[in-house]
């Protein structure tokens, strides 16, 4: 299968999906991206952050220190993209530090907008535009910035993480699409089991995980997006 885009370029069938952190990519669309592939499509993952404040943020634990946090959660990224079967050449970190992707936003786009270029994706997964965390939404105005800039057409699908779009009873939106994950959540459990040092009390000093049961588990029933055909 073969897109045309706006501006005349044609791709084949490419996918990528921009993720805050190392673990969003998993968490909101572990499931849709062992389906694509089974499917045929070439997925691409780009972190755009390094994670290293999960716990110092959450809290106020540096031990282990924010430098082994960000070492760990790369591991952890590499081997969640292993089970998922991404390709480690198109698993991509972009480290920019956890928490100041917005003071970090022009570089970011010039990234955004070279990864773009050279893949010209078919679709874009990215985390919604009023997703509850700074680094999510300005994820979305980065990949939105950069895809105006770039000037091709691509089918948009943003994902809910921490915003209550994840309940989509609440809406009556046509631009919602639920995908059944049933068939691929075995997998997509698997590739969360990587991030430990999210679901499991990593530090002698914690008292619950940073992604605790109950959240993770709202990811295993369904994948939730908002599709659109631009970015605005």
């Amino acid at each position: 299968m073969r897109r045309k885009y706006s501006s005349g370029v044609y791709e084949n069938k490419r996918i990528i999906v921009f993720s805050p952190h190392p673990d969003d990519e998993t968490l909101g669309c572990g499931g849709t991206i062992v389906k694509k592939l089974d499917e045929g499509y070439e997925i691409f993952v780009v972190v755009m952050t390094d994670g290293q404040h999960s716990h110092d943020h959450t809290f106020g634990i540096i031990d282990p220190s924010p430098v082994a946090i960000k070492k760990i959660r790369k591991e952890e990224f590499k081997e969640a993209m292993k089970t998922l079967g991404v390709k480690e050449a198109n698993s991509i970190l972009l480290d920019f530090e956890d928490g100041k992707l917005a003071k970090n936003f022009t570089e970011a786009e010039e990234k955004i907008k070279s990864i773009l270029s050279g893949i010209l994706p078919a679709e874009i997964y990215v985390t919604c535009r009023d997703d509850q965390k700074e680094d999510h939404e300005c994820a979305f105005k980065i990949v939105c910035a950069g895809l105006n800039q770039v000037g091709i057409s691509s089918t948009i699908y943003e994902y809910p993480i921490w915003s209550r779009k994840r309940d989509v009873t609440q809406y009556n939106d046509k631009r919602i699409f639920v995908q059944d994950i049933t068939d691929q959540v075995t997998r997509k459990k698997a590739a969360i089991n990587k991030y430990k040092s999210q679901i499991t009390i990593y530090s002698k000093k914690q008292r619950d995980p940073v992604l605790q049961e109950s959240f993770v588990k709202m990811f295993l029933e369904k994948e939730v997006f908002f599709r659109s055909e631009q970015l605005h």
